[in-house]
């Protein structure tokens, strides 16, 4: 008697369910994929540019400077020796001496009764003399040593001269400077023992002139 192989249907099942596991997996993981590909964003950041501001700043006009304006003689008055023609400009602050002659004309601090600052004096006793001759007779009427003493070329109007420079007077006057010409001997007194006096006088001497 033929007995009837009985075949159990359970193992078709099982080998179907991971045939489909399989395969839909696999299609899961590829959909997978392909989705996250296509959300990924790429973020790029930039810095941000900085923008320059300019900031107009007033540029304040210059105002004429003490020294510039102490050096302006525009308007000065004039003055003109009227025996020997010579000129020269002073501040209107000061005055022409009341004590002036026509060798001597002083110009005073304030009124003509001041006490002078500047001084032209006028000797025509000069026949034959040099400019170092005259220089050292102007060095002895300071009576100081002559260790006390300096003694320059420079040049007043045009002409050249010697400055005599003494330290230690007692009077205003520590300066005088002497030259020759058409034999007359012109000596002008001053002050330079100060940075201020001698600034004045040094201006005053610029605005000389001869005939």
């Amino acid at each position: 008697m033929e007995i009837e192989e009985h075949k159990s249907p359970v193992v078709p099942i099982i080998l179907s369910v991971l045939i489909s596991a399989l395969v839909f997996g696999g299609l899961g993981y590829y959909f997978g994929q392909s989705m996250a590909s296509n959300t990924t964003q790429t973020t790029t950041y930039s810095s941000p540019t900085a923008t320059a501001t300019t900031t107009a700043t007033a540029t304040p006009t210059p105002s004429p400077t003490a020294s510039a304006a102490a050096t302006d003689t525009t308007n000065w008055k004039t003055y003109t020796s009227p025996k020997y023609g010579y000129t020269f400009k002073y501040d209107p602050s000061i005055s022409i001496g009341e004590s002036s002659t026509d060798e001597t004309t002083t110009v005073t601090e304030g009124t003509p009764q001041d006490h002078w600052a500047y001084a032209l004096e006028v000797s025509t006793a000069s026949q034959g003399m040099t400019l170092d001759q005259a220089a050292n007779q102007a060095k002895a009427k300071f009576g100081v040593a002559n260790s006390k003493i300096t003694v320059t070329d420079t040049t007043i109007g045009g002409k050249t001269a010697k400055r005599i420079s003494a330290k230690d007077v007692g009077d205003y006057g520590n300066v005088s400077i002497v030259l020759l010409l058409n034999n007359r001997l012109y000596t002008i007194s001053g002050d330079d023992s100060t940075p201020k006096s001698k600034a004045g006088f040094d201006l005053f001497l610029t605005t000389i002139a001869f005939k």
